[in-house]
């Protein structure tokens, strides 16, 4: 815990410096705000941990690149599920692709049906 506490006293400090360089007065106590900030974060990823885990395996062994968003989303929770993690929310998902994969999501049609697709970026 002692190794938690350091690193969040490191980042508040960090926010405060970038916060002091401004020029308003914030009314409110900051370090307390980006304490729960943080501990949020924190907890959110401690939560899905092992749910990015199967994600980055799947990415690792296939490359999402022009697949519909539904289909890779419906085999993570699939995947999830059958080892008991918790499974990411499908807009959370598509997020957490596009930010740490390097993915983007197009409309397009497949089969004459609107579908969402990810496309890798710099393609």
């Amino acid at each position: 815990m002692a190794a938690y506490e350091k690193a969040l006293d490191l980042k508040v400090d960090i926010v405060l410096k970038k916060v002091s360089k401004r020029k308003f007065r914030p009314s409110t106590d900051i370090r307390y705000i980006v304490t729960k900030e943080y501990e949020k974060s924190f907890r959110y990823v401690e939560e899905y941990k092992d749910s990015f885990m199967v994600l980055a395996v799947m990415e690792n062994n296939q490359d999402f690149d022009g697949f519909r968003t539904c289909a890779i989303y419906d085999l993570y929770k699939e995947l999830c599920d059958s080892f008991k993690f918790n499974v990411l929310a499908k807009e959370d998902f598509a997020r957490f692709v596009n930010k740490y994969f390097g993915y983007t999501v197009v409309d397009t049609r497949v089969w004459g049906v609107k579908s969402r697709v990810f496309i890798k970026k710099g393609r």
